[in-house]
């Protein structure tokens, strides 16, 4: 090959694919959410331990700033006299990776100052502006900060907005107390009539609710917070946009700090006016979003669903870095339940697959082998998340890049093993019968190394293969076409290829498996393409033939796609999912009718973003998970 194409070549494995035990990781994504750590807070005057911060996630590269101005007609504190703060200060963030506790920084020069005026409670909002580098504002870019006077009585709400998820009915407005009550004092807490959660419904309390706050010396380091008796909030499994209510706290009127409070129950977030929260959208909604750091982990990449046919529930088993992490979404928001440790050490690759209740999952990690996990296990889990153990393991292979089941013959085939072993990094044949006990039945290597495959029992238009299992592998530089009924002697039916290729990369059959669609993973930085699917005819599997090809309207590189009836979902990388109607695939015809962007920096061809998408729970609830942001569950828009 040119020096040129290998250089493409090793980025590309750097990035994206690989196959070998010592391949090289990739280049950490460039991409940095900035954020304030919450919509408000507060403190007392002259303390300053509950100050604003910025939230960071992601990765920082190239010289990255945000700018943070106050907002003064929108603030009741005065600079100078109440806080100190140079308006439009740019914040600098030093290159490195934030996640987990690293994730907050302080703002640099913002402090609150003491007087010893007798005053009411004072706010400042602040706005951040104008990412640059790697950075994107992320949902809360806005923040108001309360001061609560300390010369005096103040009774006050502790928060002028929060808001917390529906199963977990947390991080509820409060009522604090500071300064000295000589005799017991009554307050009042009642509903402000204009919210969208409907009391006795979404949320519980008597209202009003009379709150006696008993004699004392309150202060901030004592105990000086008090509950709302009866304020709860009402969980339920239906997935309903978010919604909030509003309290008023009413008692001696010099003595009020915030008195009103506005708490959001989280829910979905809906495609309205082209974005659903930050994010780009077309015709699909957020139900809910586990971020990357929030698994504990660097990146993702694969995912897979699973529905337990007793209950009902459904499961997303998400692949990391540093191992599968697995997620209830039956309900209303997705919850964490824990992870299953890589067997060995990380790696950017990691696939997992189903077959009778049990997870299946390889990885590039050195002597990984294949994973078994009884996903059973996941019904009990009573205190989330929690670290899982393996069921088993199989280690006839070492690492693998993916791994292919046929549900239908009760095999196994991971694939993109090691190109020295018996089988030149092609395919492995494991009956998985007993779902516990994988048992290896050959192979095949003829066509050499295999990164993508599907494998079926075909029911096609080809009658010569009627009931035949059919493999189709995406083979670096070619699709070959195997008959594998025979496992002692699997027979090569057809191989292709096709102009500008690039790598290619993984395909899908439709579902009447007459087309197969094919992506490229390397044609658009290669040859300069939009996104490119390639359709191949398959009615006669000895001759097959390209049938049409479609272009996606951005330059992000395509990597898994699956096909649902007459839909095609495309992970699209930093284009994010994209939904294509292929009903006019026998006519030519396929067009775009949604998308949901998980990566809104930027649509360039580059191995950000979207890794993987399932569409094929019951509930319809569509999975996704960008090896940067993190595990994201959308629906169609009603």
């Amino acid at each position: 090959m040119s020096y040129r194409t290998f250089i493409v070549f090793a980025l590309f494995l750097v990035f994206s694919c690989g196959g070998d035990d010592d391949a090289p990781q990739p280049i950490e994504a460039t991409q940095l959410t900035v954020s304030f750590a919450s919509s408000s807070s507060f403190d007392v005057e002259g303390e300053e331990g509950n100050l604003p911060q910025l939230l960071l996630s992601g990765t920082v590269v190239d010289p990255t700033t945000v700018t943070i101005g106050v907002l003064f007609n929108e603030s009741t504190a005065t600079e100078n006299e109440d806080f100190t703060f140079g308006s439009g200060q740019v914040i600098t963030i030093p290159p490195g990776t934030y996640q987990g506790n690293s994730a907050t920084i302080a703002i640099a020069g913002f402090s609150v100052l003491d007087d010893f005026e007798e005053e009411n409670s004072e706010t400042i909002q602040l706005e951040l502006s104008n990412p640059t580098g790697d950075a994107v504002l992320g949902e809360t870019d806005q923040t108001t900060y309360t001061i609560l006077d300390n010369d005096g009585l103040t009774i006050s709400f502790s928060q002028q907005t929060a808001s917390g998820r529906e199963s977990e009915g947390n991080n509820l407005p409060e009522v604090i107390v500071l300064g000295n009550v000589d005799a017991d004092l009554s307050v009042e807490v009642r509903v402000v009539q204009n919210g969208s959660a409907i009391l006795g419904t979404d949320f519980t309390l008597d209202s009003p609710q009379t709150l006696v706050i008993p004699v004392g010396n309150y202060n901030s380091s004592g105990e000086n917070t008090f509950s709302i008796p009866g304020l709860a909030i009402i969980d339920d499994d239906q997935v309903e946009p978010a919604e909030f209510f509003e309290l008023e706290l009413s008692g001696p009127e010099d003595d009020l700090g915030i008195t009103q409070t506005r708490y959001e129950i989280q829910g979905l977030t809906p495609c309205e006016g082209g974005t659903a929260g930050q994010y780009p959208c077309n015709g699909y909604d957020l139900i809910g979003r586990i971020s990357v750091s929030d698994f504990d982990a660097v990146s993702g990449n694969d995912v897979w669903g699973w529905r337990d046919q007793t209950s009902g529930r459904e499961f997303a088993l998400v692949g990391l870095d540093n191992g599968t992490a697995f997620v209830e979404v039956s309900g209303d928001e997705p919850i964490y339940l824990g992870k299953l440790p890589t067997a060995t050490g990380s790696s950017v690759w990691r696939d997992v697959k189903v077959y009778q209740d049990h997870a299946y999952v390889v990885s590039e990690a050195a002597g990984h082998g294949m994973q078994v996990f009884d996903l059973r296990r996941l019904l009990t889990v009573t205190n989330p998340p929690q670290t899982f153990a393996t069921t088993t393991t199989y280690t006839e292979i070492g690492n693998a890049h993916n791994v292919v089941i046929n549900e239908a013959s009760s095999f196994a085939y991971p694939v993109g093993t090691a190109r020295n072993d018996a089988f030149n990094g092609g395919v492995h044949f494991v009956d998985i019968q007993n779902p516990t006990a994988p048992t290896p039945a050959g192979g095949h290597g003829d066509n050499g190394y295999t990164h993508d495959a599907q494998v079926v029992t075909y029911n096609g238009p080809d009658a010569d293969y009627a009931g035949r299992e059919i493999f189709i592998g995406a083979n670096e530089d070619q699709i070959a076409i195997v008959d594998i009924t025979d496992k002692n002697n699997p027979v090569e039916i057809a191989t292709l290829t096709y102009g500008n290729l690039g790598y290619t990369h993984q395909g899908w059959f439709t579902e009447d498996q007459r087309f197969f669609l094919l992506g490229d993973e390397l044609d658009e930085i290669d040859f300069g393409f939009n996104s490119r699917t390639l359709v191949f005819d398959l009615q006669d599997l000895d001759n097959p033939q390209l049938h049409t090809t479609y272009l996606g309207p951005t330059g992000a590189i395509d990597h898994n796609g699956y096909v649902l009836g007459d839909e095609f979902y495309l992970a699209n990388y930093t284009a994010g999912v994209r939904v294509l109607d292929i009903s006019g695939i026998a006519d030519r015809t396929i067009s775009e009718v949604g998308f949901f962007d998980t990566f809104p920096a930027n649509n360039t061809a580059s191995f950000d973003g979207v890794w993987s998408v399932y569409p094929y729970l019951e509930s319809q609830k569509i999975l996704v998970n960008d090896s940067n942001n993190g595990f994201f569950l959308i629906r169609k828009s009603e």
